[in-house]
């Protein structure tokens, strides 16, 4: 495999177990050269014609018999992340689910109501895509997976990784091949202390704290991981992350997407889960969806995304001095959406009886579905224009825009 290819699959690997997209941050002048199309265009490359991606990410565990001798069988997916790209390279979005909700496995309750983990162990990456998409309303574009044990690798090739652990943290079980003993204080953990410390939950948090602090660590590996040191590495650990990794994106897909997010800052990533309520099935302890959800964090983790068509229109908003402050709340709308330059303009008479009006002076086509799209309760009139491309926006009552 060349060796660009391999250093970003390590990269997109990384990003799969919630544990780094250091790749996707690395210097230009460290950065592999890439094929023409992707340098060029990197989210044709990697998008095509879709406005977003949506990537399902599992970590897979190991089981492990009487013997403690490891085994892949009927493995569950113990970490479970949706994440969300798109070809400008300017959001990132990941929401998490744990792995004790309780939902339906399958279509229709195929194979019955089940601890959303299981779905891997029943029928692989498949049935996972299946019932992560059931349940959260969302079609899923491609999928990664990788071998939970990839972590502790990557953490022994540099060297382990510098965290504060706060709390003391006991818990030993063989059937899963975890032994964690950590106690608290600052502390550089080797690759089996970074696994147990991502994987712990045998306290108040539970599966929330794991969570918490598989975030935490995603942190301090990143760090790490920027080193000028590590740089000259990166072949190494590419190797080790594609040996364990199994994902339906190409080679120019992963090329494409880390090229738009190389330079893309972790703090803007937005991340979270949905609001889970504690629920008894059978003796066990389960978390079943809270009301509303998943879909009021869809809403705020995934909301729409500023389209590349709309990039270059300029706005103007007419509108009379009573409906101010609600048309200002429209121009803020459509400058997360991608819009260009927005005006706002009163105006004495806009002919108070008529509905509200869009006009759009364009020759772009795609530009024009863009704005229909945006507009969907509203009869856009489109009007030839060779220049850059315009649109007029006249309020005359409150509106809502699409996917309002």
């Amino acid at each position: 495999m060349r060796k660009w290819i391999k250093r970003f699959l390590f990269g997109l690997a990384m990003l799969v177990v919630c544990l780094a997209l250091a790749v996707l941050f690395l210097p230009a002048r460290v950065s592999p050269i890439p094929e023409l199309t992707a340098l060029v265009r990197p989210g044709q490359t990697a998008f095509g014609n879709k406005k977003s991606l949506n990537i399902l990410l599992l970590g897979v565990d190991y089981n492990y018999d009487s013997k403690a001798q490891r085994y892949t069988k009927g493995a569950r997916s113990d970490t479970i992340l949706l994440l969300r790209v798109e070809p400008l390279g300017k959001s990132l979005s990941m929401m998490s689910l744990p792995r004790d909700l309780y939902v339906a496995i399958g279509k229709n309750a195929l194979y019955g109501h089940e601890r959303i983990n299981a779905a891997f162990s029943y029928g692989g990456v498949q049935l996972a895509r299946e019932t992560v998409e059931q349940v959260t309303g969302l079609k899923i574009d491609h999928h990664v997976v990788v071998k939970s044990d990839v972590v502790a690798d990557l953490v022994d090739a540099i060297g382990g990784v510098p965290i504060h652990v706060d709390k003391q943290m006991d818990w030993d079980d063989n059937w899963a091949g975890l032994h964690i003993h950590l106690k608290p204080g600052d502390q550089v953990l080797s690759g089996t202390d970074a696994v147990g410390y991502c994987r712990f939950r045998r306290d108040e948090e539970g599966d929330f704290g794991r969570i918490r602090r598989q975030q935490k660590f995603l942190g301090a590996l990143l760090k790490e991981l920027k080193k000028k040191e590590h740089w000259l590495s990166y072949r190494k650990l590419a190797d080790i992350v594609a040996a364990k990794m199994q994902t339906d994106l190409s080679n120019q897909q992963i090329l494409g997407l880390a090229k738009l997010y190389r330079r893309f800052p972790l703090d803007n990533m937005v991340k979270g889960r949905p609001e889970v309520e504690d629920y008894f099935a059978n003796g066990a302890a389960l978390l079943i969806l809270a009301p509303g959800e998943p879909q009021a964090t869809i809403r705020k983790l995934f909301p729409p995304l500023p389209d590349p068509e709309v990039a270059d229109i300029a706005v103007l908003i007419k509108t009379p001095k009573s409906l101010l402050g609600h048309a200002r709340g429209i121009a803020d709308r459509l400058r997360s959406r991608g819009f260009g330059p927005i005006r706002t303009r009163v105006q004495k008479s806009v002919g108070d009886n008529e509905p509200n009006s869009v006009t759009f002076y364009s020759s772009n086509d795609k530009a024009t579905q863009a704005v229909r799209d945006t507009f969907p309760q509203i009869k856009v009139v489109k009007k030839e224009n060779k220049g850059r491309s315009k649109l007029t926006l006249v309020l005359r009552k409150p509106l809502m825009l699409s996917g309002e």
